[in-house]
């Protein structure tokens, strides 16, 4: 028998003036739905993980098993197998999703032994690639201009990096027969490309439960820490931070690293809540931003980013959740 899951999804959308967009989804900016199983009842319960939105301006999402596509106003798009939704096989935590540069979507199953598949916008397999699939901890996943692939994962924090071809085949010339080893000194937890094809891997140095530093490594094309980066490839912020578990980059236009991490950082009275820092392409601070290119934004007393979204007029919008104290 199929076991269908009880789903509930939020959208929300915000104007200008940060107020509620109510005109969006089903419910007041909000759309919520449920699968049932065979005897119509609902059972368990997940959320989505992620979205992307297609070039007619729907929305693509995915989640535990589930992927989901919605109209442009964030309703379930019943043209999508006919109710909007269906499930992804092979199961799995699908944490990412990412559009390539082939007008398909690529997907990250973040479970030990996770996937990397292949769809299309109707959420289809797409026969030409070659699902990925080897034994690991698979933690985050991104895509160059080409479309070429770049897994993070880890055994027993043992963390590698692995290059895909655009098909799903491993890029053997890339690092050692495809993949990076980059140790168990470091905890990694955020991967990203630029324009050129350099990886920078966000995470953090953990010497004691009391002393952990916000870490980013550079790893350049052909699959080599960048030694020119920083202090021997990577940046390390020494003193005056406390990093949590969650990383967030972005690659500017002119070349600069923008992160977020939640954890503590003193600026004067305020030390905990979201940690936001500039690093110039070189690997060193950018001490036009904040000051000292450094510096904590006491939204929550623990601020998890999620995701970086950088607005035409060079402002940016940081996502994520937060427990108050």
């Amino acid at each position: 028998t199929t076991t269908f899951l009880l789903l509930i999804l939020s959208f929300f959308v915000f104007g200008q003036e940060n107020l509620l967009d109510t005109s969006f989804g089903t419910s007041n900016g909000q759309t919520n739905f449920s699968f049932y199983n065979s005897n119509g009842q609902p059972t368990g319960g997940v959320l989505f993980h992620d979205s992307v939105k297609l070039p007619d301006g729907k929305i693509l999402s995915v989640g535990v098993g589930v992927i989901a596509r919605f109209t442009s106003n964030g309703i379930l798009d019943s043209t999508f197998n006919d109710t909007g939704y269906k499930l992804i096989s092979p199961f799995g935590n699908y944490l990412r999703v990412l559009p390539s540069p082939d007008q398909h979507f690529v997907l990250l199953d973040i479970a030990f032994g996770g996937k990397i598949l292949k769809i299309d916008s109707d959420g289809n397999p797409v026969s030409s690639f070659t699902n990925y699939n080897q034994s690991a901890s698979y933690v985050d996943i991104d895509l160059d201009n080409q479309g070429n692939i770049y897994l993070l994962k880890h055994n027993n924090y043992n963390y590698y990096v692995t290059k895909l071809f655009s098909n799903g085949s491993v890029d053997t010339s890339y690092a050692n027969n495809g993949s990076l080893s980059l140790g168990n000194t470091y905890r990694y937890n955020k991967l990203k490309s630029n324009a050129q094809g350099d990886l920078f891997i966000a995470g953090k140095h953990q010497i004691s439960d009391s002393n952990r530093r916000i870490l980013v490594t550079k790893v350049n094309t052909s699959g080599i820490i960048d030694s020119s980066f920083a202090t021997n490839g990577n940046f390390l912020q020494v003193s005056g931070t406390y990093s949590g578990d969650y990383s967030q980059l972005e690659i500017l236009n002119d070349g600069k690293i923008l992160g977020a991490t939640s954890g503590s950082f003193c600026n004067g009275s305020n030390c905990f809540g979201l940690i936001v820092y500039r690093l110039l392409p070189n690997g060193t601070l950018d001490t036009s931003f904040r000051e000292t290119g450094i510096g904590v934004i006491p939204i929550q007393s623990n601020s998890d980013p999620s995701e970086i979204k950088v607005l035409p007029d060079s402002s940016y919008i940081i996502s994520g959740t937060g427990i108050r104290s």
